[in-house]
């Protein structure tokens, strides 16, 4: 009986664990900057989409059976009368890979309480969490936690009070969010709220909100909504250099919630050489869709479009069916399409439906994997009254070698047909693409990588890209050189982006 409200305790370090795991609901096109990025096999989950953990869950094994609860400690006693137990000395509570460490744990199986006075640690793989003081009822699942402090993922907390439910974790005291690892500076950027909601792998919620970079106050907001589903979030401006078309740039964005769920945001460029391209965009975001509507510019290989009365429809990714390495996605778009310097505009809709394999591990190990998408896409221009469609087959096996992994390759195969004569935003650079590239991890700050893209169709080179990284903290300078061997007489294009790694 103490082993079985004793898994109330790790509710609670099931609760750390869902507010730091982080499941990409983002689907792979194949266009834009997904062309350039290196498959990462650290971001791969069994989960996707609407299919996430709540603080509720139970750890099971590959049967689905629960995990074992294992309790150790030097004493324990307890009242078969009134319910009351306790346990002290050295206690140690394991399920899995998660360990709950602390001195005295104390309850009652018939309310359900438990109470840790004496404070605990959480750690598992990637966080370590510490509560002075815990209260959780295994009945009704909510409970609290004071002077909490810790890591999870890449996210920094420190709160003086929490309170834990089944759908979030709140400070309600105030507390300070951080993803910046610096121990003997100040952090380069730190969020200071009056309260803090986060809801497992979905997002974080701050309310009056403070910012401060290297310890200067910079400029306060009533709300910050991060998406705890994406590496990047546009908190700070941007600089740099984008080619010779575009030249130097600087990026700002601006938000304005309405309620957590729909926001007003502006993402304002002003470039030299092409003047103040804005994107605005009012959208609607729910667990398992998204819609937006949007006016403004959008780039895509150095050529710009314009979207007037523009709607997308975004369906996340599900799971198919529980059980099944499947999962699928959509998004439909309409609105009024322009190309810049062009005279003609025409009312563009389109859509497409993706179904993926979760990650498939070969050799048992993460360090080798292939991933597989299939698909299919409709393209509809008011302008010529074309309609066309196009199956969509993506492909990507990635190895990981060398020592600490720091080496890493990838080879790709990717088919597409072109379904717009108009426009080509969406579309792929090529109908049939194999595509390669390396990256070397020299060290913590410095990232080196090579991509070969090749036309299949028309055997012949198509590009050459190469990339480095350099982190400063949580700054980071991208130097990035595209060799742009299908363009005749062209040189190659020099683009430098410096910004906010996590933010």
């Amino acid at each position: 009986m103490i082993r079985f409200f004793l898994a109330a305790v790790l509710a609670l370090g099931l609760c750390f664990q869902s507010c730091i795991d982080v499941y990409a609901d983002e689907q792979f096109t194949n266009t834009g900057g997904d062309r350039y990025e290196s498959p990462d096999a650290d971001s791969d989950t069994e989960e996707t989409g609407s299919f996430r953990t709540s603080f509720r869950r139970k750890k099971k094994d590959e049967n689905g059976k629960p995990l074992p609860i294992i309790l150790r400690g030097d004493h324990s006693e307890y009242d078969n009368d009134n319910g009351d137990f306790r346990v002290y000395g050295n206690v140690v509570i394991t399920q899995g890979n998660q360990k709950l460490v602390t001195d005295h744990a104390a309850g009652n199986i018939k309310t359900g309480d438990i109470f840790i006075d004496d404070g605990a640690n959480l750690m598992q793989p990637g966080s370590k969490m510490n509560g002075k003081w815990i209260h959780y009822n295994f009945n009704n699942e909510i409970g609290e936690i004071k002077d909490m402090r810790g890591r999870g993922g890449k996210d920094w907390f420190e709160a003086p009070h929490a309170i834990i439910s089944d759908k979030m974790l709140f400070m309600d005291e105030g507390g300070i969010s951080t993803r910046c690892p610096a121990v003997e500076h100040k952090p380069c950027v730190l969020i200071k709220a009056k309260t803090f909601e986060v809801y497992p792998n979905d997002k974080l919620i701050a309310n009056d909100v403070q910012v401060y970079v290297k310890g200067v106050h910079v400029y306060s907001r009533d709300k910050w909504i991060n998406d705890l589903n994406k590496n990047q979030d546009k908190i700070m401006p941007r600089i740099g250099w984008d080619g010779h078309t575009n030249g130097f740039y600087g990026e700002l964005t601006i938000e304005k919630y309405f309620g957590n769920k729909t926001e007003f945001r502006g993402d304002l460029f002003q470039y030299s050489r092409k003047g103040y391209k804005p994107m605005y965009e009012l959208r609607h975001d729910e667990n398992d869709f998204r819609i937006a509507y949007k006016t403004g510019w959008e780039e895509d290989d150095d050529v710009w479009y314009s979207k007037h009365s523009d709607w997308r429809f975004d369906w996340k990714k599900h799971r198919i069916a529980k059980g099944l390495p499947l999962s699928y996605s959509a998004y439909a778009e309409y609105g009024l399409w322009k190309r810049e310097q062009r005279s003609y505009n025409s009312w563009h809709f389109e859509s497409a439906f993706y179904i993926n394999h979760d990650p498939i591990y070969l050799f048992n190990t993460k360090n080798t994997s292939l991933r597989l998408t299939v698909g299919r896409k409709w393209t509809h221009e008011g302008y010529t009254g074309e309609l066309r469609t196009t199956n969509m087959y993506f492909s990507t096996f990635r190895q990981r070698f060398g020592t600490e992994g720091k080496w890493s390759t990838w080879l790709g195969y990717y088919q597409q047909d072109y379904t717009s004569s108009l426009f080509g935003l969406y579309e792929p650079d090529m109908a049939k693409e194999v595509r390669n590239g390396i990256e070397y991890k020299s060290d913590e700050r410095n990232t080196f990588s090579i991509i070969n893209r090749f036309d299949s169709a028309k055997g012949a080179e198509y590009e050459t890209v190469y990339k480095w990284q350099h982190r400063f903290c949580c700054w980071i300078l991208e130097v990035l050189f595209e060799k742009e061997i299908h363009k005749k007489d062209h040189d190659g294009t020099l683009k430098v982006h410096y910004y906010f790694l996590n933010w």
